[in-house]
Formats: structure tokens, sequence, C-alpha cells
């Protein structure tokens, strides 16, 4: 009877655990951002510009309010350290020198955010060249 017991309670915590994922991974709509520099997102070279972002099922989809520009990308779940919830939705780059890289987006209110893969380029500059990290806020969109 205990070890029933104990396997009900561990399921109910997987099933707990499991919807607070979900929960995570589901879109917040669009966001929008500018960015007033070129920039990486993984290997994809991107014009300086105002964008429009989807984060949706741990996917970042990324569209140029101009229109051409399109990438749709695959990141990794990452947390703050000091903060239980962001207080405000940005988008961070990696700066080295004159090159910027698309690396973490936060929306407000989650407490987690979604990071980019780092790229071979972004791996040899970090190598050789110190990072700063630049902020851009980013806002909620009002439709396509």
């Amino acid at each position: 009877m205990n070890r029933i017991l104990k396997s009900v309670i561990f399921g109910a915590v997987l099933v707990t655990m499991g919807a607070g994922i979900a929960k995570a991974q589901q879109s917040s709509g669009w966001l929008e951002f500018n960015a007033p520099f070129a920039f990486n997102l993984e290997a994809q070279k991107l014009p300086a510009g105002e964008y429009r972002i989807l984060i949706q099922d741990g996917w970042l989809q990324l569209q140029s309010r101009k229109g051409g520009v399109n990438a749709h990308v695959l990141t990794m779940p990452v947390r703050r350290k000091n903060a239980s919830q962001t207080e405000a939705a940005q988008v961070v780059f990696h700066n080295y020198g004159d090159r910027y890289f698309l690396s973490e987006v936060w929306v407000a209110g989650h407490e987690a955010g979604r990071q980019a893969l780092e790229s071979k380029e972004e791996e040899t500059l970090a190598k050789h060249e110190k990072m700063a990290a630049v902020v851009a806020p980013i806002r909620t969109s009002n439709g396509k």
C-alpha cells in the first residue's frame, strides 16, 4: 500500500511539473523591438531595424517589420540568477567590438527566458574579445 501511495504522489508531482513547463512554453503573442544595429541570430546576418518575435514551444520566430527577413530557430530555456520573474520584456544581445548576436529574449512576468544557441562565429569571438551585453526593450505587438 505504501508503494502505491508513493507512486501516486510521484505521478501527481510529475503532472504538476509538466503543466508548469507547458505553460512556460506557451506563446506570449508577438513582441516587437528595435535593433539599431545589424546582428546575427545563429548563422543568419540580419540588418538593423524593427522586428517582431514570437516564442512558441521553444522556437523563436523573428520577422522584420519591413518584410523580407524571417528566421526560425530553436532556443533553450534560461533563468535569471537573482530574480524570480522578469520585470521588463527585453532582448539581450552579446556585443564583441562592432558585432552583435541576439542571445536572450525575456518576457515580462515569466521566470524563464529563451536563449538562442551560440554560433561558431560568436564562440570564436568570445575566445578573443570581451563581451558586453546590450539590452533592447520589447513591447507587445498590436497585430501583424
